[in-house]
């Protein structure tokens, strides 16, 4: 069996896309069309902008490149700043504000949506 391709996604070329929270843009990178292992978001976020209070059935990983952010967990909350990393496991309940805007950070999602879906 051969090996898929390597894939290379200028961002750049993306435009950011709003998503349905306010103060939030979103360029998705690598998505589970091209990918059934992770799904990779570029996200910007406005000064003050939220994420409410959820519980996600991946994992996540979210790698912050600029501003600060607190992620709200339900029985506490930590700062991340440029250069922090936060992994939330499957099933982790969190929320996020932007503290230190604008914000931006990479988000992985592992497994992807697309081997959610298919039950892998």
């Amino acid at each position: 069996m051969a090996a898929d391709p390597p894939l290379i996604v200028k961002s750049a070329s993306l435009k950011p896309s709003p998503t349905r929270r306010q103060g939030l843009q979103e360029r998705r990178l690598l998505t589970f069309k091209n990918s059934p292992y992770q799904n990779l978001v570029l996200i910007e976020m406005e000064d003050g902008a939220e994420v409410e209070l959820h519980r996600v059935e991946t994992s996540e990983s979210m790698f912050v490149l600029q501003g600060a952010f607190e992620v709200i967990f339900p029985n506490e909350s930590q700062t991340l700043e440029a250069g922090d990393l936060c992994y939330f496991p499957p099933k982790t309940s969190h929320g996020l504000r932007c503290t230190g805007g604008p914000g931006q950070f990479l988000i992985v999602f592992a497994p992807s949506r697309y081997a959610m879906e298919a039950g892998e």
